[in-house]
Parts: C-alpha cells; structure tokens; sequence
C-alpha cells in the first residue's frame, strides 16, 4: 500500500492521501510541522505512519546548505517513523514522462524561495537526476519584493496570498496588456492598485535574470517542464527560452505518488565505498569491524544496534571512536586512510552522494541546535 505524499514548500503544504483525487493544500506553519501534518492526514482519515516528502533537489543531491536543512527538517518529522524521501524535479519528471515518454526534461520549479533547476533523463521506469541547480533571486519571493518594495507592511504580507487568489484574473488582464491596458489593474490590496503595466516592468529584470541563468548552463534537453506555483504565473513564460509544459503548483506530490507506487524509480547518485574500522573490547575480548556508511537521508553509523560516535574528548552514548589528533580513521574503496573531525562534541557520523562532486561525511552533534558540520569526502587522506 502507498503512502501518502506531501510537500512542505516555504508558503504552502500539500498532502496528497492514498487514492485522493487530489491534494490537500494549507499554509505551511511556522511551527509544528510534524503536528499539522498528523491532524490534516487525521482529517483525511489516514492515521499517522509512514509518509513520502518531496523535498527540494539540494537537500538530497549533497549542497552543503541543503544537507543541513535537510537534516533538521528530517529532525522536526521525527514523530513519523518511516520516511521516504524523494527529489523535488525526478518527482515533477515523472509526471511528465507519464504522458509524454522517455527523454531529457528540463524542470524549471519555480517556487517562492527561488528557481529549482533539474534536468532528468528518464529511461523506461528510471529518472535519474543529471544536474541541478537553484536561484534564489528567480522565485515569488524575489518577485514580491520588487513589486511591493517600499508598499506598508500589510500589503506586502498580503501580496502571495492575493496572487494566489487571484491568479485567473492575472491570467485574463496580463494576456491582452498593451498600450491601451497597462493602466488596468491586476491586484488591488487595501485599497492600493498593481498594475498590468507595474507587474510587467518588475517582473523584467526576473525574467531576463532566470533566462540568461537556463541559457548559461549550456544543458540539453527534449522537453521544458514548468512546476511550483510561481511557475503558473502568467508572465513566467517570457523568461523560458522555448514552450514549455506547464505541470501546476501540485505537479511534485503527484509525481511523487508515481514514485511511490514503483511506476518511475528515482536512481541514486554513485556509491562509494565508505567504512569505519572499528577496534574495542568488548567482554574481555578484542572485536574489529568494518562499519559501512550507507549514503541517504538519516543514515547513521551503527554497530549492531549501538550508535557510532565521534568525539575529540572520546565521550558520549554509544561506541564512541576517539579523534584525539583532530582525525578519524576511515577506509575507501577498500584503501585505509582519516578524515577530519571539526567538531569538539560527541558525534553521529552519516554519508551523504552527491551529484556534482565529491560524497560528504555529515557530523551531527548530539547537543540539541547545534550546527551539524560537513566534510567533503575529497578530504580523506590515505594512510
């Protein structure tokens, strides 16, 4: 049986139930966000349990910052006990090739905390998540910004909701702008009017910003998919270099949902071989072991079922690994060798792919809130 699937963007959260005909849609919370999502799913008649998240690209693909925010989102829906993670563009891909085959897609996200770029080559049932990038200065918010700037407080707060409500009317005045119909206004939020004129000279800078950006990639591809809600913003196609297939702001929950039930695979990035040799007394005896770091989302050491720790001070719950030198021992492709320890806490030791460049060990203390510390695999030093 599937999961549900649900997304929690940085203004809306979409869940989509076992068997809905579509997704369930809410303001994503500023807090408790394990708690709303078990009330809503309650709600829907799905008690708590397993659950699929999309989540953005660079939390899964090993960007420094995404592995970070990874981490502690994973960290806030620690009530659900069995996740499923998937990528934000192989989801938004395999909607697409459900219609339109094989090939090369190019999926553009646009979001309100920036421009999510993917490109996925989908190979009968597999998608494979080639490169990935992401523009911060391209999303609804950036946008937001450049028309409300300097607009009192409330409006400004009021301009996503508004947009959103009122996107067939942006559609309609937007479609006929001309010289005669620039003056026309689009939105009006307590009492102040935005233009089809005003929305169009803001939204130039944008557009030739994400333009040049999908033009300096140099990536090919068959077919331009548009997802995310900024995306079914009507001036958004001035920016894309060709025609692109629009897929809705809910396109990554019902792609996902595909994921899920095994009709597309999402493939992993190359896995290195990573272990942790591990010297200890156990019951008066010496034991060695080879730990494998096993790459992905909340994967952390363990021997048997003891944590792996690692810890300048050679303290903490667990099997704790001592890197008194500032290094720890740790074996690649079979070859020994250290890496180093940058934190002066206890530990949890995980490996994370990556697509473009080097896998990287995750440090995560064990103290609550502090920062988890990463190292790039490069770093490694034989012995």
């Amino acid at each position: 049986m599937s999961k549900p699937v649900a997304e929690c963007g940085a203004l809306w959260t979409r869940i989509l139930p076992p068997g809905a005909a579509a997704p369930i849609e809410y303001p994503t919370p500023h807090g408790s966000v394990a708690a709303v999502l078990a009330e809503r799913l309650a709600g829907a008649g799905v008690p708590a349990g397993p659950l699929a998240i999309v989540v953005p690209d660079r939390w899964l693909d090993g960007d420094r910052r995404g592995v970070v925010q990874h981490e502690s989102f994973r960290q806030e829906l620690a009530p659900f006990p069995d996740l499923t993670w998937y990528g934000r563009s192989p989801a938004v891909a395999a909607l697409a090739a459900r219609d339109h085959g094989a090939g090369v897609y190019l999926v553009c996200d646009l979001g309100w905390s920036g421009a999510s770029l993917g490109l996925c080559r989908v190979d009968g049932p597999m998608i494979e998540l080639l490169a990935g990038e992401f523009e911060p200065r391209a999303g609804g918010g950036a946008y937001a910004q450049a028309v409300t700037a300097g607009l009192p407080d409330q409006v400004r707060r009021r301009f996503a909701g508004v947009q959103a409500a009122k996107a067939a009317r942006a559609r309609a005045v937007l479609s006929r702008a001309s010289d005669g119909y620039l003056d026309d206004p689009v939105y009006i939020i307590d009492g102040v009017e935005f233009s089809a004129g005003l929305l169009i000279e803001r939204f130039g800078p944008l557009a030739e910003l994400l333009g040049e950006r999908i033009r300096s990639l140099g990536w090919s591809y068959d077919r331009l998919v548009v997802s995310g809600g900024f995306g079914e913003f009507p001036l958004v196609e001035r920016a894309l270099p060709g025609p692109a297939l629009r897929l809705g702001p809910d396109a990554s929950v019902r792609g996902a949902e595909l994921l899920e039930r095994g009709t597309f695979a999402m493939a992993r990035p190359g896995r290195v071989d990573v272990r942790l040799p591990v010297h200890r007394v156990a019951n008066g005896l010496l034991e060695t072991a080879e730990v494998e770091l096993v790459p992905g989302p909340g994967n952390f050491a363990f021997l048997g079922r003891e944590p792996l720790l690692v810890s300048r001070a050679g303290d903490g719950p667990g099997i704790v690994l001592r890197a008194a030198d500032g290094r720890v021992p740790l074996t690649v492709g079979g070859a020994p060798g250290t890496i180093p320890v940058r934190n002066d806490v206890a530990c949890r030791i995980g490996l994370r792919s990556t697509v473009n460049g080097s896998a990287l060990l995750l440090f995560s203390p064990l103290i609550a809130d502090a920062e988890p510390t990463l190292v790039p695999l490069d770093d490694w030093e034989p012995a």
